[in-house]
């Protein structure tokens, strides 16, 4: 508690093991209580405070003060979904059934779920099941094996890569590198495969783009004026940005 400089920082090791929750909060308390919170060389959150109280009764919503919260639950297994989440292992069960809300389709994004979840082969039985499953991934996995689609995304070092867990304190900054090779014939970044998607649903378009780009060419400030503009004025814009 007397340490003029102490910082702590949690990774998967604590967040997806036994206890994961009581362990994060716990650890946030420790720097907390300690006043190593918000100043230079010190701690900084960068995840939202919530209440334990009402998130243990499922409440993580972080709607209107004052505007009634539901929560929500998957169709079949009932299981909480917190900040848009389910339990992993409960996928199989939320698929096969005929239940009229099951799950049909899945998009699996750089992961390889028919290989890392319990149950693998429940878990692949689930799969042949979807009516459509779509896997984007630098690698032939499992799980794209048994997709409908494989779209093949470029590999970290032949794309544009940045740091989004970007939220030091007191200065903040950004790191964007740049590509060290050309990609392969047939690939493509995750970001230009979820544009494409995107465009070809209909959901966003040239009309979207073009005030964006003119804006761009007048610079950085003049983007990110457009930007928060149309966010503003078309919610569907801040919905599908990165």
């Amino acid at each position: 508690a007397s340490a003029s400089s102490v910082s702590a920082l949690e990774d998967l090791g604590m967040q997806m093991n036994l206890h994961s929750t009581l362990g994060s909060y716990l650890q946030r308390l420790v720097w907390l209580l300690t006043g190593h919170y918000g100043r230079p060389g010190t701690s900084n959150a960068f995840v939202p405070f919530l209440s334990l109280s009402k998130a243990s009764k499922g409440d993580t919503s972080m709607g209107k003060k004052g505007a009634p919260r539901v929560e929500k639950r998957s169709p079949v297994a009932n299981a909480k979904i917190i900040i848009g989440l389910i339990p992993c292992n409960v996928i199989p069960e939320e698929i096969l059934t005929d239940h009229p809300k099951r799950y049909r389709a899945m998009l699996v994004e750089t992961g390889n779920p028919l290989h890392s979840l319990a149950d693998s082969q429940r878990m692949r039985e689930a799969m042949r099941a979807l009516e459509l499953s779509v896997v984007i991934d630098v690698a032939m996995t499992e799980t794209a094996r048994h997709a409908d689609y494989v779209l093949p995304a470029a590999s970290q070092f032949e794309k544009a890569e940045a740091t989004f867990f970007n939220l030091e304190f007191p200065r903040n900054a950004f790191h964007l590198r740049a590509p060290l090779f050309p990609a392969r014939p047939g690939t493509l970044p995750e970001a230009e495969i979820h544009a494409r998607l995107l465009e070809a649903m209909g959901v966003l378009g040239e009309k979207d783009y073009r005030p964006l780009r003119l804006a761009l060419k007048r610079g950085r400030k003049a983007f990110s004026a457009a930007f928060l503009a149309a966010a503003a004025t078309r919610p569907k814009v801040m919905k599908y940005a990165p």
